[in-house]
């Protein structure tokens, strides 16, 4: 949740470092980074919606 956070705007906190340790040109950086960003959100919704698949290493661990 963070992550998507500090790779979109308004913040991009990341984003912004990123580009300018790299001195790459933001929105060329923002084309190639939705793909990211999109898989993270993949990622947090299915883990958010689907309780089975957070809970699979504490029932492994505390079986």
């Amino acid at each position: 949740n963070l992550g998507i956070g500090q790779q979109t705007p308004p913040v991009a906190s990341v984003l912004v470092t990123a580009c300018s340790v790299a001195k790459a040109d933001i929105w060329e950086v923002s084309k190639v980074n939705v793909y990211f960003v999109a898989v993270l959100l993949a990622v947090l919704l299915l883990v958010t919606y689907v309780p089975s698949i957070p809970m699979i290493l504490v029932e492994i661990f505390y079986r």
